[in-house]
């Protein structure tokens, strides 16, 4: 009974899944000036799309790895196309997935099946994309290098949001639009085991991010 208890204690270690799209040389550099400028993550984490969202779980990474092997068992790689960005809820600036899109879907519903079943997220819908900004949580950002803390003397709504990180997010917005308005190529060929610093299903930049493995599909 005292070993149960103490278990129950233990906070369990966090983890997720993603895929690092490989672009051309431009379109990489693009994608990471956008994301250093107007996301606070883009220190933590490169580029990505994820497939399984943050989870605590009492799993170690050779069960997960495991997992991740027999749920992408001959699965193809597949070339997606991405084009398009988007503004969801004024939060965040994405770009999305088009050509390939309805595949990365399927492998994130594939990965969540097995043991991961009991962490799927059912309270959005998954549209696959690689986030490009996010406006600044005062919680979270240092966006440009600056806290938007609560006494900062700028002015907010009635969500706690400054006037400055509307101005903020505006910018990265057009930014984005004017400087990613084609369509970028990348194969899905891996996918990737992360390890994560931190509570919760959000990453901070305080947040340590490890990439425990990197399997290839196909």
């Amino acid at each position: 009974m005292k070993r149960i208890a103490i278990r129950k204690l233990v906070k369990p270690p966090r983890w997720g899944i993603v895929w690092f799209p490989e672009f051309s040389a431009q379109t990489a550099q693009a994608i990471v000036n956008i994301r250093q400028s107007f996301d606070p993550l883009a220190g933590v984490l490169p580029p990505h799309l994820w497939l399984v969202f943050p989870f605590a779980a009492h799993l170690n990474a050779t069960q997960l790895t495991a997992h991740i092997r027999r749920r992408t068992a001959r699965w193809p790689q597949v070339p997606v196309v991405f084009s398009g960005i988007r503004n969801l809820k004024d939060e965040f600036v994405l770009l999305n997935a088009r050509t390939g899109a309805a595949s990365l879907v399927a492998l994130h519903d594939r990965l969540y099946g097995g043991i991961l079943a009991p962490y799927r997220r059912d309270d959005m819908d998954y549209l696959p994309h690689i986030t490009l900004a996010r406006s600044a949580d005062p919680r979270l950002s240092t966006v440009r290098g600056t806290v938007d803390g609560p006494n900062d003397g700028s002015r907010r709504d009635s969500a706690g949001v400054s006037n400055d990180s509307r101005t903020i997010f505006a910018t990265a917005l057009e930014m984005a639009e004017h400087t990613l308005s084609g369509e970028y190529r990348a194969r899905l060929g891996h996918v990737s085991l992360l390890s994560l610093g931190g509570e919760g299903v959000h990453l901070s930049p305080h947040h340590r991010v490890t990439e425990v493995a990197r399997i290839a599909l196909g």
